[in-house]
């Protein structure tokens, strides 16, 4: 949940998580005691911190009610012997189990760091750099380094028509804090607000993933058939959605928005295809461009239609 821009749990949602545990259990621990602990752990000098809400945990607060919860459940039952041994407990017989549906590593290697994806961002990346390019700076302050923040995320998301009976608001700030890279000290930085290009690649590949628009040229697919389509083919759509709703002129007026997938077998045209003839000087940069990516890993059947099909001047 949030609180303003700060990610915390209130005592609601731990109280949901500590049951989806199993540790109440009324006989080593009781629901006073949960409470007490939530409360006591949101007392201390960072209190009337902005960035530290009250009555809600933060990171490093719901590491530390944990420890809280050891010690009075395992250690002062005399079931075990340190306090080493009883955060150790808590987390092998209660914590892990549930916390390991929660795993945004898995997602990354398995679905996300994949070449395909990386092709999807190397064709389309004047499109996302131009949603960036809209989408960030309310917050930044002069002659600081232009950042997203949550609410343009959100705005984005609206803007796209993202938001709908599958993907809702909350989902939008999910992905923002899932994206953000995790920083030591949030109690004294602004960091944790500002979100980069890199992790904004990263918040798309997760808002396509949780909304999961059907495959370029792909219709009539049911909603479990959207979810099980491959991160990449999702996030080819989402971003053919950016092309043709948020983006400003320099896009719409130079590309057509494609109506085949890169991936279809049976694609023959250009992707992105320019609307205006190009000069001889404009097909060589292209070209040259073309070249560069190739030198990253990007595969050559699908970058050669880049401009095989431009003619200049």
């Amino acid at each position: 949940s949030m609180v303003g821009d700060i990610f915390s749990i209130g005592s609601n949602a731990f109280a949901d998580f500590a049951n989806s545990c199993s540790l109440v259990d009324n006989k080593t621990l009781a629901l006073k005691d949960l409470d007490f602990h939530f409360i006591a752990t949101n007392g201390g000098p960072s209190e009337n911190n902005p960035r530290n809400p009250k009555n809600s945990l933060v990171r490093h607060k719901f590491l530390e009610i944990f420890v809280r919860l050891a010690e009075d459940k395992f250690l002062k039952k005399k079931l075990v012997a340190t306090i080493l041994e009883a955060v150790q407990k808590i987390f092998e017989d209660h914590l892990l189990p549930e916390m390991k549906k929660f795993d945004s590593g898995w997602w990354r290697t398995e679905r996300y760091w994949v070449e395909e994806c990386d092709v999807v961002y190397k064709v389309f990346m004047p499109v996302v750099q131009n949603v960036y390019k809209r989408y960030s700076g309310m917050k930044t302050k002069p002659g600081q380094k232009k950042f997203m923040c949550i609410d343009e995320l959100y705005k984005l998301c609206n803007d796209a028509a993202i938001i709908d009976d599958v993907f809702y608001d909350r989902n939008a700030n999910v992905c923002f804090n899932l994206a953000m890279t995790t920083y030591v000290d949030e109690i004294n930085s602004d960091r944790i607000f500002q979100m980069t290009f890199v992790e904004y690649l990263e918040a798309l590949a997760r808002i396509a993933e949780d909304w999961s628009p059907p495959g370029v040229g792909t219709e009539n697919l049911t909603i479990e058939e959207r979810k099980n389509q491959d991160l990449y083919i999702k996030l080819e759509a989402l971003v053919v959605r950016l092309m043709s709703t948020v983006c400003d002129s320099s896009i719409k007026d130079n590309y057509t928005v494609p109506t085949k997938s890169i991936f279809d077998p049976d694609f023959e045209e250009t992707y992105v295809v320019k609307k205006r003839r190009l000069s001889k000087v404009q097909v060589d940069e292209m070209n040259q461009q073309m070249l560069e990516n190739l030198a990253k890993g990007a595969d050559t059947k699908l970058m050669n239609r880049s401009v095989s099909n431009y003619e200049p001047e």
